[in-house]
């Protein structure tokens, strides 16, 4: 139904405001984990953005499907239209586009296990990224923790994520989703350091800011990770409440389980 409107607003010819419905319904999807639809949808607005001829917005929607691409492990085009997206930010000059298409292609690089290759983009993102936005900062440091931690590299990946959550509290106003995604990198880092204690508290800190906001994706990760510390604690009943709640999500959402 939402992606209709989209193409219903191609078909009349209203580019614009189809590329500016897919931005304002991006963040219900991806909280949803309406992945395929999200690809769809940011499909129209490639398109949109090129009759426009507009470089960020050309940028923006091939980062966009990029993303949405990683996440249904649609690698090569995934990588295609990433690229694409650097290229045109590069082309116009535009540093914080740039700095957004290395993140994603970090993360892009990471979930095909190239994780080398995903710190280096991860660095780019933070040495490109405007210096001034402690947000950005924060949200920088955060991806090359993930990046430290995926090659088992932990202390690098627990003095990022700290300095990332820390960046996280000083905003003000605070910016509570990316918060929470700086809470889970620290709980897995202290999860695989051997401190669980720590590690439930910040990954309950996580789960409670996604349950408020109603990010059904990352409240799935935020509940296996508890499961699995409770586990290390001992406590096999909360371990099993947690993935019992963990795999409801997933099917509500029609995600495979990672069980």
């Amino acid at each position: 139904m939402l992606t209709n409107l989209v193409h219903h607003a191609v078909e009349a010819g209203l580019d614009r405001e189809s590329w500016q419905l897919t931005m304002s319904l991006r963040s219900y999807l991806t909280t949803r984990g309406h992945w395929r639809d999200l690809a769809s949808m940011y499909r129209t607005a490639v398109g949109s953005a090129d009759r426009l001829g507009d470089p960020v917005a050309q940028v923006r929607a091939c980062r966009g499907l990029g993303r949405a691409l990683t996440k249904l492990s649609e690698w090569e085009e995934a990588e295609t239209v990433l690229l694409r997206a650097l290229n045109v930010a590069e082309e116009i000059g535009d540093l914080v586009q740039k700095a957004h298409c290395h993140e994603a292609l970090s993360t892009m690089c990471s979930a095909r296990g190239w994780h080398r290759r995903a710190v280096q983009h991860a660095t780019g993102t933070r040495k490109i990224g405007p210096g001034d936005n402690p947000f950005w900062a924060a949200t920088s440091w955060v991806r090359q923790a993930q990046c430290y931690a995926a090659l088992d590299m932990f202390d690098e990946a627990r003095s990022c994520a700290v300095k990332g959550l820390e960046l996280h509290r000083s905003v003000s106003p605070q910016h509570e989703t990316g918060q929470a995604k700086a809470l889970f990198c620290v709980a897995y880092v202290y999860s695989r350091q051997g401190e669980p204690v720590r590690a439930l508290e910040c990954a309950e800190e996580a789960l409670a800011i996604h349950r408020r906001f109603g990010n059904w994706a990352r409240m799935v990760e935020d509940l296996e990770l508890i499961a699995d510390v409770h586990r290390a604690l001992g406590r096999p009943d909360d371990a099993l409440a947690a993935m019992e709640e963990a795999l409801a999500i997933r099917e509500a959402l029609n995600q495979p389980s990672n069980v």
